[in-house]
């Protein structure tokens, strides 16, 4: 049988702030591998951060580095969308895989992710679209399974009519202990060792040529949050599978802790700090928008209504309490925008200082 030829990969990065140590040590890795292609957004960085870039290109002549530069920090989904326009453009390789600047590549992760494309590509017709577990990645799907959840429950989001994860049917019914019925998000490959799921997270995605040829791009005016998984919703929705393959892990150096934004109660909102706000702003538009997108009949459309009203009398409880009515009406205000539509990047967003 001949030797199967190895998958030639770009890797797309987006780095913002001061991540040279970090960006170092995901160069190292894909270098190891024997990666050529590279394409880095700069969303605001320090100088030093751009200084490892820089150095690595004079240092490794052989190297393909395309540098996407903004001044100051845009915000993750337009960065996504300027760099893939870039690869999908420019770039010759075979397929590319999306890292966090922060992601390390394990050891013969070429030639492990060769042969399990091969697999695939020979098992799977059509479009796919490969998500590598995050097992140091505290939202990521290879540490829902370490603490005992199912795919089925992580996806639930994303039933028509639920607003972040929340459903006041659903959570009547599980105060009764009366059996709720869940969507089927997810289609397990047992011979392949891979799963269908509907979205993904940024990194560790990977997007064969296959997948560019769609011309799909992230939504610039989600600025971020949520822009990953509008995309590749989008995605899902034109016919590409997404497959989870835990088989390939991808490393995180920085040990992030869980998304505590997503995880605050509604109640507590109001009591944000102006440096986190932001974060809430954000979220709290681009879910209102994602979630009303979502919604296919009157019912998922009065099913939202309802988890709105809920969630925004418990929103403004706690704005009476804070003594905090501006930030109430901000937080108010941002679900209306997303409601109607209205995006862009509207909240300043945090800038490095150097």
């Amino acid at each position: 049988m001949a030797e199967r030829s190895p998958l030639r990969i770009e890797i797309l990065s987006v780095t913002y702030g001061d991540r040279g140590e970090s960006l170092a040590e995901l160069l190292d890795s894909a270098l190891r591998e024997g990666i050529k292609d590279f394409t880095f957004v700069e969303n605001g960085c320090t100088q030093a951060a751009k200084d490892v870039i820089l150095k690595y290109s004079e240092a490794h002549s052989d190297l393909n580095i395309r540098i996407i530069e903004f001044k100051r920090n845009r915000g993750s989904a337009l960065a996504y969308q300027c760099g893939l326009q870039s690869v999908y453009r420019s770039s010759t390789a075979d397929a590319v895989l999306l890292l966090d600047d922060d992601n390390t590549l394990p050891d013969n992760f070429i030639a492990r992710l060769t042969a399990l494309y091969a697999r695939i590509n020979h098992r799977i017709t059509g479009r796919f679209a490969l998500s590598l577990a995050r097992p140091e990645h505290p939202d990521s799907l290879a540490s829902v399974r370490q603490a005992g959840g199912t795919y089925e429950e992580h996806f639930e989001y994303l039933t028509p009519g639920y607003f972040q994860g929340f459903d006041l049917k659903d959570k009547i019914m599980a105060r009764l202990r009366l059996r709720r019925p869940r969507p089927e998000y997810c289609v397990k490959f047992p011979d392949l060792n891979v799963v269908s799921i509907p979205t993904a997270i940024w990194g560790g995605l990977l997007l064969p040529r296959k997948v560019w040829s769609l011309g799909i791009l992230p939504r610039a005016d989600l600025t971020l949050y949520e822009e990953d998984t509008d995309f590749t919703e989008r995605l899902t929705k034109n016919g590409v599978q997404i497959l989870y393959s835990s088989e390939i892990p991808i490393h995180d150096i920085i040990v992030w802790q869980p998304d505590t934004q997503s995880r605050v109660p509604s109640f507590m909102i109001p009591f944000a700090s102006d440096s986190t706000l932001w974060r809430y702003l954000y979220r709290n538009r681009n879910s209102a928008f994602t979630s009303r997108a979502r919604c296919d009949s009157w019912t998922s459309h009065f099913r939202l209504f309802v988890n709105l009203i809920v969630r925004l009398i418990l929103i403004t409880a706690g704005g009476a309490v804070s003594q905090k009515p501006r930030t109430l009406f901000r937080i108010i205000g941002s679900t209306v925008n997303g409601l109607r539509g209205r995006l862009g990047e509207e909240y300043p967003l945090p800038q490095t200082a150097e």
